[in-house]
C-alpha cells in the first residue's frame, strides 16, 4: 500500500514512500517521531496532555493514533506559538504542538 521496494546501488532493500500519509500508518514511525519530540525535550500541546503522561501509555496511544489515522477521523490540536529570547533582544518564534 503506497510503497514499494528497490535495490540500491550496495544490494541492499529500501522502502520508497509515495505519501506522507502512507508513512505516518506505520507503527515505527510514529514511535520513531514521539521519541525524537521527548529527546528534544519537547513540550505538552494546548491539550493539556504532557510529555511524560503520553510515554505512560505510549502502545495505547500509538494504537489510538493509528486507529483515527486510518478512519481518517483524526483531528489535530492547535499549535501553541513560543517566543523565544536571543542575545541582541530579538525573539525567534516556535510552534509547538500535541504529540
Amino acid at each position: 500500500m503506497g510503497r514499494k521496494k528497490t535495490k540500491t546501488q550496495d544490494k541492499r532493500m529500501v522502502k520508497i514512500w509515495y505519501s506522507l500519509y502512507d508513512r505516518m500508518l506505520n507503527r515505527s514511525s510514529l514511535v520513531h517521531a514521539f521519541l525524537k519530540v521527548k529527546s528534544s525535550k519537547g513540550a505538552g500541546g494546548t491539550d493539556g496532555q504532557t510529555i511524560k503522561d503520553f510515554a505512560e501509555s505510549l502502545s495505547g496511544n500509538i494504537d489510538q493514533l493509528l486507529t483515527e489515522l486510518r478512519e481518517k477521523s483524526y483531528q489535530p490540536q492547535p499549535v501553541r506559538r513560543v517566543e523565544i529570547p536571543k542575545p541582541a533582544g530579538c525573539l525567534v518564534a516556535r510552534h509547538s504542538c500535541s504529540p
